[in-house]
């Protein structure tokens, strides 16, 4: 009586191989496309408790350490983004201008820097001026006591513009955040969207 073979041939173990590693691969992109994910939303989330921090800062009209009797209140709190860097920062304003100036930088340190795990494009809203393509900057700012909003920006010659609106997008992986700061109602929301509209 022959001997049985109970072994495997070259084909069935190449179709095994190729099935492991079509799961592998699956595995894999699942994995970075939700670490991309969790890494948006974590940025999305800090960039919002930034802003919210700085509104609350202005609402409790709280003076930053070290903050002596004789030392000039701040007339907002401010969170300012630029395109151009990966960071951007929160200040206490001086002089009621919405923008980080020397002098400011014993309020709170120098202005703390927030890095950015992404990238964020500014998009503006209001004048014709606000809405300009080649703007790439934001100035938010949270003045007391209730806190009123102002959003500005400045163009290459400093002129500095008033807007309404203030949408940042934050984009990783296919997926694109978007956290809006509207200046009437100093409201601070953020959605996921399909695409960059700040209106």
């Amino acid at each position: 009586m022959p001997k049985k073979n109970f072994g495997y041939s070259i084909a069935e173990s190449l179709v095994t191989l190729f099935i492991v590693a079509i799961i592998t691969t699956l595995v894999l992109a699942n994995y970075r496309a939700g670490q991309n994910s969790a890494i948006l939303r974590q940025t999305t989330a800090e960039m919002v408790n930034t802003l919210r921090d700085a509104q609350q800062h202005a609402l409790s009209a709280t003076c930053p350490a070290p903050c002596g009797p004789t030392d000039p209140k701040p007339s907002g709190y401010v969170v300012y983004f630029d395109e151009s860097d990966i960071h951007y920062e929160i200040f206490a304003d001086l002089n009621d201008d919405g923008f980080y100036d020397a002098n400011e930088a014993r309020f709170v340190e120098p202005p703390s820097e927030r890095l950015l795990n992404v990238g964020y494009r500014i998009k503006l809203a209001g004048s014709a001026d606000c809405s300009d393509i080649n703007r790439n900057n934001a100035s938010i700012a949270f003045t007391p006591p209730l806190p009123q909003t102002s959003i500005r920006t400045k163009d290459s010659s400093g002129t500095i513009y008033d807007c309404t609106r203030a949408c940042i997008f934050n984009s990783l992986g296919g997926q694109t955040w978007r956290i809006t700061v509207d200046k009437a109602s100093g409201l601070i929301e953020s959605s996921i969207v399909s695409s960059e509209t700040c209106t």
